[in-house]
C-alpha cells in the first residue's frame, strides 16, 4: 500500500481505463475520477458506471449507499438522455445487450443455470435478462418465449413450425434490433386448440 493518498484519473484512448482504473485502486488509490458512461474529451473518461459495478461486485468495495446499485442502469440511460445521446446497446452491466442471449445454446444454457453465460444477476445493477428470437434460436428461446400461450410443450411446433417462421423473417431482413413486433398468424389449425390466430412476440 501507499504512503500517501492518491487517486487515479484516467482517459479511455487505449480502451483500458477501466482495467487501469481498478488496478489504480487494488494498489493503493482511494479517489477515482471519472464519468458516468464515460462521456469526456477524446475517447472519453473512464466509465464510472463499469468501474463502481466491478468495485462493488467484483471486488467487495462499498462504493455507494445501500440500495442505489440496483438504479445505476436508470442512472446510466437518464445521463444518455440529458445528454441527448444513444444508449450503448452493448455497454457492460447496463446495456440492452449486456444479458440478452440470441443462441440457442446460450439460452438454453441460462434457462437451466444463468451462471453459466451470465457474471452476475441483471437485478443487481438495474438491468434484466432478454433472451432474443432469431435464426440462430433454438428450442430452448422459443419455448421461452411461448410459455404464456400453453404450447411450450409441443415440441413438433417449437422444433419446426415456429423455428422455420422465425428462421424465414430474419432471411427476409426482420431487424431484432428495432423491437418492433410481429404478428405471425395461423389460418390452419394445429391440433384444433392452438391454430387460427397467435400473437408471438420475437424480441423481448
Amino acid at each position: 500500500m501507499l504512503a500517501v493518498e492518491v487517486g487515479i484519473h484516467c482517459h479511455n484512448d487505449c480502451d483500458v481505463a477501466v482495467a487501469n482504473t481498478l488496478a489504480a485502486v487494488a494498489y493503493g488509490a482511494t479517489q477515482v475520477q471519472g464519468t458516468i458512461n464515460g462521456i469526456g474529451e477524446r475517447c472519453g473518461n473512464v466509465n464510472l458506471v463499469s468501474v463502481v459495478a466491478n468495485l462493488a461486485l467484483k471486488r467487495g468495495h462499498d462504493v455507494l449507499l445501500p440500495g442505489s446499485l440496483p438504479r445505476l442502469t436508470e442512472l446510466s440511460r437518464y445521463v444518455y438522455e440529458m445528454a441527448n445521446m444513444n444508449f450503448r446497446p452493448d455497454q457492460p452491466f447496463v446495456g440492452q445487450s449486456a444479458f440478452a442471449h440470441k443462441g440457442g445454446m446460450h439460452a438454453h444454457g441460462v434457462a437451466r443455470n444463468t451462471a453459466s453465460y451470465e457474471h452476475i444477476e441483471p437485478a443487481k445493477v438495474g438491468n434484466e435478462r432478454r433472451i432474443l428470437v432469431s435464426e440462430l434460436a433454438g428450442q430452448a428461446s422459443i419455448v421461452s418465449k411461448t410459455k404464456k400461450y400453453g404450447v411450450a410443450g409441443d415440441r413438433e411446433m417449437m422444433g419446426s413450425r415456429f423455428s422455420n417462421r422465425v428462421a424465414g423473417l430474419e432471411h427476409e431482413g426482420y431487424d431484432s434490433r428495432r423491437r418492433m413486433r410481429r404478428s405471425i398468424c395461423w389460418c390452419a389449425s394445429w391440433r384444433g386448440n392452438i391454430g387460427r390466430s397467435l400473437n408471438a412476440w420475437l424480441i423481448a
